[in-house]
């Protein structure tokens, strides 16, 4: 019997890329932009580790990640430099070679990096996997994860490893939750839930201090609460569930293409209304995401299959 697909978790994933595209607005809430990191794009991580699908296929998942990574490479590449010939602003390959190496993501490369760092991570979970002792395994990612948390705090992020392995361990819940329960929890109390996220983010806000283990941990614990509150909303059939999974299902599209028509709706809009508030920022997030409909259309149908 074919296993139904689970809308709920498309939907999830959705709603997160589309909070990336809004945190990437200049207009952006402060807290928003900081909440991006860890907390957001940990439940992203970790739904990505929830749809790998039982038995991992390493060099079949890998091809099927790095043949798209390589096509929306080229396709940015082409469009910066007819955009940049256009504008009269020339692209540095020698600059875009040396953010790629060195794992810059905000200037040429966002947000080309989750690709990257998927197939490392997909890697990774594959040699985790050959340690029978979970007590071991675990005692190994939660080491790599420091090690990555302090690469990234001290500006070490060659090609992305540093970003990969402090969000190890999200990839890693979602592939256990997966391969344990083929489920996310069911939301039994869903005003406790809610309470500890409101906890949470006021203890981040007024009590945590600056300490930067500190607050990814507290960060890390409001990912995994609101992962669990999240699911439980979206699992409802209505309009915006479907949008969600919509995009959820388009997500590498949608990641790979936000920021080149970003970039073109912030230079029109600038030049007529000025530097955009949070209200600008989520009219903009809406009309990018118009914008993507037809290009997730052309490449779920036309270009996708290809790259498999």
């Amino acid at each position: 019997m074919p296993k139904v697909r689970d809308t709920a978790i498309d939907a999830f994933k959705g709603l997160l890329i589309l909070l990336v595209v809004l945190a990437h607005n200049g207009g952006s809430h402060p807290f928003l932009l900081e909440f991006t990191h860890p907390a957001e794009m940990g439940m992203f991580f970790m739904v990505s580790g929830y749809l790998i699908h039982g038995k991992l296929k390493l060099k079949k998942r890998i091809r099927g990640t790095l043949l798209p990574f390589m096509f929306f490479i080229c396709l940015s590449l082409c469009w910066r430099y007819v955009y940049g010939f256009v504008s009269h602003e020339p692209m540095c390959f020698e600059r875009w070679g040396c953010e790629l190496l060195f794992g810059e993501d905000w200037t040429l490369n966002i947000p080309m990096w989750f690709l990257l760092s998927y197939m490392q991570l997909l890697f990774l979970v594959y040699c985790l996997g050959k340690i029978p002792n979970s007590w071991i395994r675990w005692s190994v990612t939660l080491a790599l994860m420091l090690v990555g948390l302090e690469l990234v705090r001290h500006g070490i992020n060659l090609l992305y490893i540093g970003r990969t392995l402090e969000y190890l361990p999200f990839f890693m819940i979602g592939d256990e939750l997966h391969n344990v329960s083929h489920r996310f929890p069911k939301g039994k109390y869903p005003f406790l839930t809610v309470s500890l996220i409101i906890i949470i983010i006021w203890g981040r806000l007024y009590l945590s201090p600056t300490d930067y283990y500190v607050r990814w941990f507290v960060d890390s614990s409001l990912a995994l609460i609101l992962a669990c509150l999240l699911y439980n909303l979206l699992k409802y059939s209505h309009i915006l569930s479907k949008t969600f999974a919509f995009y959820g299902r388009n997500s590498i599209v949608v990641l790979c293409l936000h920021i080149l028509i970003l970039d073109v709706v912030w230079r029109l809009w600038w030049n007529q209304f000025g530097h955009p508030d949070m209200v600008d920022a989520m009219i903009q997030t809406a009309i990018i995401a118009i914008l993507l409909y037809p290009c997730c259309m052309l490449y779920s149908k036309k270009i996708g299959p290809k790259l498999k």
